[in-house]
């Protein structure tokens, strides 16, 4: 009896194997299953978080007046929470507008901070940008740096690094400084995208007819061409203003005027607006590019009753930052005729 009853249990044992092993397999799946789901709800730069918490304990407590970390900007981004301040990037918690001044690790949802982890400030009133306003790393690219100061009861955050989407300064007709920079109205528009945090502003345009140098290909004309173009830009930073650089632009875009009176002496010397060109530096080397003309006819008669004719709008779009550029038609190649009668250039 106790061999058969034996048998009968290593049976049902036998039978239920199977049926563990897919029980092990679900729980085990299941496990798998919120451990990744719960990894994707967590941020992926806790380590530089916490690096930047231990930042500001030190400059709190007076153990360091100042400290640049670097941060890695990935799933969730530094915010910064004041009272009386204005915040662009909303709070998603009503524990981050409590009164308190604090860091933040956020997770942006909605354009809204859902804060992961923060350090409250129990000794500063307030976290601001050097300039004042928010600090945030929403919309940098993936490496930042951080220059954490103490500035009296407040501590200052200067973020530095490049934006995640291309920036454009646009200067027209419209802009505010039009009158002042342009009194002449020779730059129809100019575009930059830049990639910095900051605010692009022309400061001046100067036109210049009788430059001392310019490059080699270019036609000089009757004290008319070459005509050089300087630009003053001032990028209005966290930390005050700065110049840019040419690794912080990826291309530039320029339609200016060319006057009847210069389209009139392209004419006397046989040649035409079409014939313009933009010449630029990069490095040690000139380089140019054809502008795109359009033609506009103006009636009427102007100063001196001498009636007004044709000016030209050139276009070009320069894959860099230049602050100086010539515009000239460029030296012809001469034909090179043949024995045959045929001719080549």
């Amino acid at each position: 009896m106790k061999g058969k009853r034996g048998n009968l249990v290593l049976e049902e044992l036998t039978e239920l194997i199977p049926t563990i092993i897919i029980v092990i397999g679900l729980v085990s799946m299941g496990v798998l299953l919120y451990q990744a789901f719960a990894s994707g709800n967590d941020c992926d730069n806790q380590k530089e978080w916490e690096s930047v918490k231990k930042s500001v304990s030190l400059i709190e407590s007076g153990a360091r007046t100042s400290i640049s970390t670097p941060f890695v900007n990935s799933k969730c981004a530094l915010v910064s929470y004041s009272a009386d301040q204005f915040n662009t990037v909303q709070p998603g918690s009503g524990s981050l507008v409590d009164g308190n001044a604090k860091v933040c690790l956020c997770k942006i949802e909605k354009e809204k901070c859902k804060p992961f982890n923060c350090y409250t400030l129990a000794k500063l009133k307030a976290v601001r940008l050097p300039l004042g306003g928010q600090v945030s790393t929403v919309g940098m690219k993936r490496y930042v740096f951080l220059d954490i100061n103490r500035e009296g009861s407040e501590l200052v955050i200067a973020v530095e690094g490049e934006t995640e989407t291309k920036q454009s300064y646009v200067f027209n007709d419209q802009s505010e400084n039009k009158q002042k920079v342009d009194p002449a109205n020779f730059m129809k528009r100019l575009n930059v995208f830049y990639t910095v945090p900051g605010t692009l502003e022309l400061t001046r345009l100067n036109v210049d007819s009788h430059p001392s140098a310019y490059p080699q290909g270019a036609v000089q004309i009757k004290d008319t061409f070459p005509f050089t173009v300087n630009l003053d830009f001032n990028l209005k930073t966290d930390t005050g203003g700065r110049k840019l650089v040419p690794k912080e632009v990826d291309q530039m875009s320029v339609e200016f005027v060319i006057s009847p009176e210069q389209v009139g002496v392209l004419k006397e010397n046989r040649f035409s607006a079409n014939d313009l060109v933009l010449f630029y530096n990069k490095g040690e080397a000139w380089l140019s590019l054809k502008c795109k003309t359009e033609k506009v006819t103006m009636g009427g008669v102007g100063p001196g009753g001498s009636p007004v004719g044709e000016e030209a709008v050139c276009t070009a779009v320069i894959p860099t930052f230049i602050d100086e550029f010539f515009i000239s038609p460029k030296e012809k190649e001469e034909p090179i005729i043949l024995a045959e009668g045929k001719s080549v250039r």
